[in-house]
C-alpha cells in the first residue's frame, strides 16, 4: 500500500530523533561464525540448553528467566553480564524483532563484549537498514506479518500523519502529545510554578523555609512523548479498509512536512542532535548481511 502523496521517507534523522539512537560510527557488522554455547557462557554467564536455541538465535523468554537484578554487592563482572542480557533482550524484542518476538540472533552479542564501545556503533543505521529490508519483504504477495522495529514506523507515522493517531483530547484538528521534556505547571491556573516565590517580601524575623531541590527531568527522545494514556474513542480498531481509504485520500496539506524545528528540537536529548551533519546523508545502511 502506497500513499497518493509524495513519500516522506524515513531517514537517519528520524531514527536519531524519535528513538535516540546513534547514527554515526562503525557499521553494525562482523563475521557470524559463532560457537553460541561458549559465547553465551562467556558474555552472559549462562549456558543455554538445546531447546532454548534455534540455530544461532536464543529464546528471549528463556533469557529473561535467567536475568536477575544485580544486588547492591554485585561486582563489575556481574553488572556487565546483566547489562549484556538486558541489551540483547531489547534488541530481539524491540529494535530487531522477528514476527513473533520470541528469539534474538546472537550475532549481536560479540558487539556487546566491550560495553564501553557498544554505544559507538551506528545502531540507528542498522535499525533503519533492517526495517527497510523487512518493509520490502512485507510487500511481497502472501505476506501478512512483518519483522523489524515496528515502533519506529508507528511513531514516525503518528508524527507526520493524523490517520490512526491516538486522540489526546485536545482541540487541535490533529492533536499531538506534549513535548517529551515538559515544564511542571501549576494545577490550578497553568502558570509555571518555578520561580513564583522569587521577589516576594519576607516578614520581619521570619526566614523562608528551605525548598527541597527538584531533580530536573532528563531530556528524552521525541518518541517518548507518545508514552501517555491513550483513548480509542475516535480510533476504530480492526477496520483495515477504513485506514486504507483514509490514507488513499490524504492530501499534501494534511501531512506534517517540517517536524523537527523550534522548541521541540531544543528540548530533545543531546544524543538525538549529536549527528546533525549526517542527518540527510546518502550512504549505504548496513546491518550485518543487509546493505
Amino acid at each position: 500500500m502506497h500513499s497518493s502523496i509524495r513519500d516522506p521517507r524515513r531517514i537517519l534523522r528520524d531514527v536519531a530523533i524519535i528513538l535516540g539512537l546513534c547514527i554515526d560510527g562503525p557499521a553494525v557488522t562482523r563475521p557470524c561464525i559463532l560457537n553460541v554455547v561458549e559465547l553465551c557462557d562467556e558474555l552472559l554467564g549462562v549456558t543455554p540448553p538445546a531447546d532454548a536455541l534455534r540455530g544461532s538465535a536464543i529464546s528471549i523468554q528463556w533469557l529473561c528467566q535467567q536475568l536477575s537484578t544485580p544486588g547492591p554487592d554485585a561486582n563489575e563482572v556481574d553488572l556487565e553480564l546483566s547489562a549484556r542480557g538486558f541489551i540483547l533482550v531489547l534488541m530481539g524484542s524491540f529494535l530487531f524483532a522477528d514476527k513473533k518476538g520470541v528469539h534474538v540472533h546472537l550475532c549481536f552479542l560479540p558487539l556487546l563484549w566491550d560495553l564501553t564501545q557498544t554505544s559507538t556503533y551506528s545502531w540507528g543505521g542498522a535499525v533503519l537498514a533492517h526495517t527497510y529490508r523487512e518493509l520490502c519483504r512485507a510487500s511481497l504477495d502472501r505476506r501478512c506479518n512483518i519483522n523489524g522495529c515496528i515502533t519506529l514506523i508507528q511513531l514516525w507515522s503518528w508524527e507526520r500523519i493524523h490517520v490512526g493517531r491516538p486522540d489526546f483530547g485536545r482541540l487541535a484538528p490533529y492533536p499531538a502529545p506534549p513535548l517529551p521534556h515538559a515544564l511542571h505547571d501549576d494545577d490550578d491556573d497553568g502558570i509555571i510554578a518555578e520561580g513564583l516565590d522569587d521577589g516576594l517580601p519576607v516578614e520581619h524575623g521570619v526566614q523562608p523555609e528551605p525548598q527541597p531541590e527538584v531533580e530536573t527531568e532528563p531530556a528524552l527522545p521525541l518518541g517518548y512523548r507518545w508514552r501517555v494514556p491513550l483513548t480509542r474513542v475516535l480510533n476504530p480498531s480492526g477496520v483495515l479498509l477504513i485506514y486504507r481509504d483514509k490514507l488513499d485520500a490524504q492530501t499534501f496539506d494534511q501531512v506534517l512536512w517540517q517536524l523537527y524545528v523550534g522548541e521541540l528540537v531544543d528540548q530533545l536529548s543531546d544524543i538525538c542532535l549529536a549527528d546533525q551533519d549526517i542527518w540527510r546523508t546518502m550512504s549505504p545502511l548496513i546491518c550485518f548481511e543487509t546493505v
